[in-house]
C-alpha cells in the first residue's frame, strides 16, 4: 500500500523526491527483499527506481488479487500474524 501510494508518479520527475527519500529509509530498515504490488503501467521513472534498489514488481490487482489471497492466508490455521 506504501508503495503504490508513494509511486503513482507524481514526483518522481524529481531526481530525489521526498517519495523516494522515504521508501529508500524504509527499505535501509527492513529486510534484503522488497516488493512492490502495482497494477498499473509503470513509468519510465518508477521502473528506474524500481530497478536501482532491486525492487520486484508484482503486476497483480491490490484490490482484486493480492488483499483477498493475503487475508485468506493469514486465516490458516497456524499462520503468523
Amino acid at each position: 500500500e506504501y508503495f503504490e501510494s508513494c509511486l503513482d508518479g507524481t514526483g518522481m520527475g524529481q531526481s530525489l523526491s521526498m517519495e523516494t527519500r522515504i521508501a529508500r529509509q524504509i527499505m535501509k530498515r527492513s529486510s534484503k527483499r522488497h516488493f512492490a504490488v502495482i497494477d498499473a503501467p509503470l513509468t519510465a521513472n518508477e521502473q528506474r527506481f524500481f530497478d536501482q534498489e532491486g525492487i520486484a514488481v508484482l503486476p497483480v490487482s491490490l484490490n482484486e488479487t493480492f488483499l483477498p489471497a493475503l487475508s485468506r492466508s493469514l486465516a490458516k490455521p497456524g499462520s503468523k500474524a
